[in-house]
Order: C-alpha cells, then sequence, then structure tokens
C-alpha cells in the first residue's frame, strides 16, 4: 500500500473518531447519577456541478523522447457528483463531512512543433514541417473527501456578537481529496501540418493519430480543497447550498510525467438535516467508604430531666381592624396581547376558561384575572358586533428557530391558534380574522432583557371597531380599605425549633382564613395577611360578629399550645364616590398615545369627571430599566394623558400628576402580563356623593 493511499485512510478514520467527540460535547451531564441527553445533528445529500480546469504538464509532444517539445499548459472542463454524509461536532458551527464521489476530467493540451524536415516543391530545398499537436484525454475519477466545515456566522452569534435576524447561513469549507482513476480514462495525441503548403505525411494526409487508447499512465490523485457556500434550508428540512470550491493538487496526475492540475468547481448540494436527541440514565456515584469510628467506652446514661411546660408564643400583638367602605366605578384595560411559551402555539392553559359561565358583568374586580379571559371577551364581543373584523398578528422573539422560515411558521401558527379558539369555542367565521406575522412585534420590547424575549412571542389584536377592544367597566361596588398594618400580627416566639405554627381567623364562628408557617425562627415575627380578607369582612361585615384569631403551635398533627386573640373591627362609609379610570397600556419605553387609544379615552372620560372632583393622575412602569428612568417615564406617560384630557375637557386640571415609576409594583413583574400592566396610567377621580 503506498503513501498516499495510507494518508486518504488515515484522514477518514480521523473524522469518524470525531463523531464520538461531538457525542461528548453535546451532552448534558450531571453528577450524582439521574439521567442525561446527547442531541446531534447528521447531514445526509447529493451534490453536483460543473469543474473549470488549468493543466501544467511536461509530457512529450512524439513519446517517449522530447526532441519534437512537450505539452506545457491547456485548459479543460467536466462534470462531478456524489453523496455527502456531515454531523455536527459543535453545536451547529462545526460539522465533519465525508464525502464519496465521481468526477470527470476533459483535457486539452496544444502544442507547435517544427522538427521533421521535408522538401518544399515551392521553395525547392529543405525546410522543417510546422505541425500541431493536440492531446485530448478524459480523465474519469473515484474520490473520496474528508472535510471539516464552519459556519463562522453562527460562531459570531453564539457570542451574541450580531443580532439573531443577522445570521447569513455562509459556510467555509477545508478538505483533503483522494482518488483512483477508473478504468475508462482515455486519451488521443493528434498531429496536424499547418505548412508548408502541400506538405503531407507518408500516407498522404495532413493529419494522423500519433497514440490513442487507455490511459494507464494516470495515478492517484490527492489534493486539498477550500470551499465556500450558503446554506438555505426551506420547509421541510431540505437544505439547499450553492456553492465554489478551489482544489490545490498536491502530486502529479500522470506517473510518468509532471502534470498538475488546478481544479474550480461550481456547484450545487441537496440534503437533509436529522436531528437526534435521546436521554440515557447515568450511573450513581460511587459512595465514599465511611470511616470507622473508634470504639468507645459507653457513658454512663444521664439521669431524666422533666420537661417543662414552655411558652413558644410569649406575646401576640395586632390592632383593631377599622374598614372604610367606598363606592367604586373602575374600568380595567384590555392588553391586546397572548403571549405564548418559548417555540410553542399552544393557548397557555391560563387562557383557557369555562365558557359556559362567562358574563361580562361578573369578572373579577381584578385586572389581571380579566385579563385571563380575554379570549371569552373577544368571543363574546364580536358574537355582539357581527360586522367587526378582527386582525391577528403572530410573532417571535427572532430567537426561539433557527432558521427565519421556522420562525415565520410558529408565529404563523401562533396566530391562528387564536383563531381557532375563538371559532371553536365561539362559533366565529373565520373570514372575520386577517392573519398575519412577522418575526418581531411592530412595537418589540428589547432584546437586552430576557424578560424582553418573553414579551415578543405574542399574538398581537387590533380591531377598528373600538367596542372589541374597550375597557372592562365595574360599577359601583364596593371596595373595604382598612387602616395601616391592620392586619399584621406581631409574635414574639421562644425555642419554636422546627415546630410550626397554625393561624385560623374565625368571623362569627364562621372560618374566613387558615394557613399554616414553618422554619420560623425565634424573636419578633410578623405575619401579613392578603387584602382580599379585607373585602371578604367588608362584605359580610356585623357589628355582632366577634374576629377571632386562634395561634396554634404544631409538632407534626399534635397540637402542644393554643392561643386566641379578639380583634377588633369597625366599619365607616366613605363620603367620596371613587372612579378609576384605567384605560391604556403603554408598551415597553413607550408614552405616546396611539390614535386608537385617544378615541377610547375621549369616550370614557367625557362623563367620568365631575367639575367637583379631585383627580390623581399617575404614571406607572414595571421592573426593567433603572429607578430614576423609570420614574422620569412614568411622569412622561401622566403628563401625556393628562394633556389628552385637557384637550377634551375644557378647563380640566389636575390636582396632582405625578409618576412612581417601578417602585410600586402592583402586578407580578415575574410574568409578561403583569409588566405589560405596570405600564400604565391611572386616573383616579374622587368624587362628593350628594
Amino acid at each position: 500500500m503506498n503513501k498516499i493511499y495510507k494518508i486518504t485512510i488515515l484522514a477518514f478514520l480521523l473524522n469518524l473518531l470525531l463523531i464520538p467527540t461531538l457525542i461528548a460535547v453535546n451532552t448534558k451531564d450531571s453528577t450524582g447519577g439521574g439521567t442525561a441527553f446527547w442531541n446531534w445533528t447528521i447531514n445526509i445529500g447529493l451534490f453536483g456541478g460543473k469543474n473549470f480546469m488549468t493543466n501544467n504538464a511536461y509530457v512529450p509532444v512524439i513519446p517517449p523522447g522530447y526532441d519534437c517539445g512537450a505539452f506545457t499548459y491547456g485548459l479543460g472542463s467536466g462534470i462531478y457528483g456524489g453523496m455527502k454524509f456531515g454531523v455536527n461536532i459543535y453545536k451547529d458551527w462545526a460539522f465533519v463531512e465525508i464525502r464519496p464521489w465521481f468526477e470527470q476530467r476533459g483535457t486539452l493540451l496544444e502544442y507547435e512543433s517544427s522538427c521533421l524536415p521535408t522538401f518544399g516543391d515551392l521553395a525547392d530545398e529543405y525546410t522543417n514541417v510546422v505541425r500541431k499537436h493536440t492531446w485530448e484525454s478524459k480523465l474519469e475519477y473515484l474520490l473520496l473527501n474528508s472535510s471539516i466545515k464552519i459556519l463562522p456566522m453562527n460562531i459570531l452569534h453564539g457570542f451574541d456578537l450580531i443580532p439573531k435576524w443577522s445570521k447569513i447561513p455562509f459556510f467555509i469549507r477545508a478538505e483533503y481529496e483522494s482518488g483512483t482513476p477508473s478504468s475508462v480514462s482515455e486519451f488521443t495525441n493528434t498531429d496536424e501540418i499547418i505548412g508548408p503548403p502541400g506538405a503531407l505525411f507518408s500516407d498522404s494526409t495532413s493529419s494522423r493519430v500519433t497514440d490513442q487508447g487507455k490511459l494507464t499512465a494516470s495515478g492517484t490523485s490527492n489534493a486539498f480543497n477550500f470551499a465556500a457556500g450558503f446554506d438555505f434550508e426551506i420547509p421541510g428540512g431540505l437544505v439547499v447550498s450553492p456553492e465554489i470550491m478551489y482544489r490545490h493538487e498536491l502530486n502529479s496526475q500522470m506517473n510518468e510525467y509532471d502534470w498538475s492540475t488546478e481544479v474550480w468547481r461550481v456547484g450545487l448540494a441537496f440534503s437533509w438535516n436529522y436531528h437526534f436527541q435521546q436521554e440515557y440514565e447515568l450511573p450513581p456515584p460511587v459512595p465514599e467508604p465511611a470511616l470507622r469510628a473508634p470504639i468507645l467506652s459507653p457513658a454512663p446514661p444521664m439521669p431524666p430531666v422533666p420537661e417543662a411546660i414552655k411558652d413558644f408564643i410569649s406575646e401576640i400583638n395586632t390592632g383593631k381592624i377599622d374598614l372604610l367602605q367606598t363606592i367604586v366605578t373602575q374600568t380595567y384595560p384590555i392588553l391586546p396581547y397572548i403571549f405564548f411559551e418559548e417555540a410553542k402555539s399552544d393557548l397557555r392553559g391560563i387562557y383557557i376558561q369555562d365558557k359556559n359561565n362567562y358574563k361580562e358583568s361578573k369578572l373579577p374586580t381584578n385586572t389581571v384575572e380579566i385579563y385571563y379571559h380575554l379570549l371569552d371577551i373577544l368571543g363574546n364581543r364580536l358574537t355582539k358586533y357581527p360586522e367587526a373584523v378582527l386582525n391577528l398578528t403572530g410573532a417571535t422573539d427572532g430567537k426561539e428557530m433557527e432558521e427565519k422560515a421556522e420562525l415565520f411558521a410558529l408565529a404563523r401558527n401562533r396566530a391562528n391558534s387564536v383563531a381557532d379558539y375563538l371559532n371553536k369555542n365561539w362559533g366565529i367565521n373565520k373570514n372575520r380574522f386577517n392573519i398575519s406575522f412577522r418575526e418581531f412585534p411592530l412595537l418589540a420590547t428589547t432584546g437586552t432583557y430576557s424578560e424582553g424575549l418573553e414579551e415578543n412571542r405574542r399574538v398581537e389584536i387590533a380591531c377598528k371597531d373600538p367596542r372589541v377592544l374597550a375597557p372592562v367597566q365595574h360599577s359601583e361596588f364596593m371596595e373595604y380599605t382598612a387602616n395601616k398594618n391592620a392586619l399584621v400580627f406581631d409574635f414574639e416566639l421562644w425555642e419554636i425549633g422546627d415546630r410550626s405554627i397554625e393561624i385560623v381567623l374565625t368571623y362569627g364562628n364562621e372560618e374566613i382564613h387558615k394557613r399554616t408557617y414553618s422554619k420560623l425562627k425565634d424573636g419578633k415575627w410578623n405575619i401579613a395577611f392578603p387584602k382580599e380578607l379585607l373585602n371578604t369582612l367588608g362584605a359580610n361585615f356585623n357589628p355582632n360578629k366577634e374576629l377571632i384569631a386562634i395561634c396554634s403551635v404544631r409538632e407534626g398533627l399534635k397540637i402542644i399550645q393554643r392561643k386566641e386573640i379578639n380583634i377588633g373591627i369597625s366599619k365607616t362609609e366613605s363620603k367620596f364616590e371613587v372612579g378609576r379610570l384605567n384605560l391604556i397600556v403603554f408598551d415597553f419605553d413607550r408614552s405616546d398615545i396611539s390614535l386608537s387609544n385617544q378615541e377610547m379615552i375621549r369616550d370614557f372620560i367625557k362623563d367620568g369627571i365631575d367639575p367637583n372632583s379631585n383627580t390623581t393622575i399617575t404614571g406607572s412602569t414595571d421592573k426593567l430599566g433603572e429607578a430614576k428612568y423609570n420614574e422620569e417615564l412614568s411622569l412622561r406617560r401622566a403628563h401625556a394623558v393628562a394633556g389628552f384630557i385637557t384637550n377634551v375637557i375644557s378647563g380640566f386640571k389636575a390636582d396632582k400628576i405625578q409618576g412612581i415609576g417601578s417602585s410600586v409594583l402592583e402586578f407580578d413583574n415575574n410574568l409578561p402580563e403583569g409588566r405589560f400592566y405596570c405600564r400604565t396610567v391611572l386616573v383616579e377621580v374622587k368624587t362628593p356623593i350628594k
């Protein structure tokens, strides 16, 4: 076996050895047993194209000697094609590939000589015959390539050096090529006399075949290849890859002569990506051998000490509850977005409500709880207003899928999920939906924050009929507030250890609240109760009922101490009626009021503010960003709304305009809907009761 074949086989084996490496690199492992998984991609396909060659040779024009000169230069072309097998060795940055293939190399060498003398009839003297020598050959090779393929734009994106949308599918590839000529390689060497006029060969012809037949002198072909191209993945997993390749030969392609060939190849590949992911069990860790404890003589037993009765709760303090009952009319803004989990298009379960019991007047008096009924609100209003058409625009965060086509498909499926729900549950005809999709929302949240990516995975809802997305309004319901720290208990604990405390609140012998607290520390300890209790107490207030707190110390299921405390409670009625106009939700880092929101504010505030009213306008933001900037942004929002109301109501002047930024977060900022509902302006109107 010659040296070239050994190098070829070695390169092939090195590529095979890289496959276990990718499993190790792409495997998520952990210590301590459990499960792990490997995740990798195989690429299989076909390729082919056209080649263009430059030949630099030193081949005798009339073998075996060089008396008449040598062929030294020529061009050629041919075709090639074969199969390719690739596997990723690190994420989507690098692949190893093996390519068995076939290539045809057509060659044309030409040379003019004047080494043959003849007697010229015209000149009547001896002169040299000028001959044109032509070598034509068709070499066919069976080749095997071993290569490394790199996607540099993916590397830059992996380090967040470029945005997702600019990740161009460009690749470069370095190959080692080796092959052997097939038995059908042929050549023809011809002579043609081009001067002097009338000169002929001995057979009375002006051209002849000097030599022809099988090209047995052709040898093993070895080269380095450098390629560049693009991988365009289209729906269905097919990858189309135009590429250009340069071949630099390492040895002569003829055993008897010097003959090097440089080749440019232009081709096209069609391949498919197959993704594999499999879990496997990790072996449990081998426990370290336990140290042998020294053998000691047992100590004499201590006499038992009688346990004293302990007072684990030495003190309980709470204040009296003074309930203030206020008549409230409140509007709750509709957030026209439906949010989705990463890379998913199914509706989150929180949006799936009991449609059969739906009634807008019975919705909760809580902003986010109302929002979770958004799809049924839309279904009910589209039924009520049959001419209304809904515009649904799906969007992604731009990073959920590898390819742009996949992102668009995900965005489209999200919009279709909303349309399907309204069609199946509310009977809304699909011709009343305009479906569109985008890679990013029109007013996207910045991707600087992970929360921004979460907020951009959404479907945006719009409608020309303002009644469809109008705020939900609850009129003249009772709201109860209490004095500060009315439902905060102060405990003084002693030697609580790993015991727990159970607190039960009863009102008129009826249990209204129960909660158990564990992992407590000794010393002073505060318990704050939920605000919903105030509404429960206010709605069921009776001066003849007692509010009792029962505090129990438990060891497991056993109660080892129990104390009761009577909490005073009273109720008064407010002299003011409160109207809260919370009409719009702002997009991230925005303070402008859209035209549709302007119309909505105009409709709601024209009868909501009385000349005798006291008005406070408060802007707010979510937690993202710096506190100082958020305070300024919230103030801009408040002034934008105040300025618009001034244009609608002649002579209006707010008593107080303020921006609180993110200092008070009314809603859960771990949720995209919670952050959006913090980006708002509240117009609170206190009007004396007549």
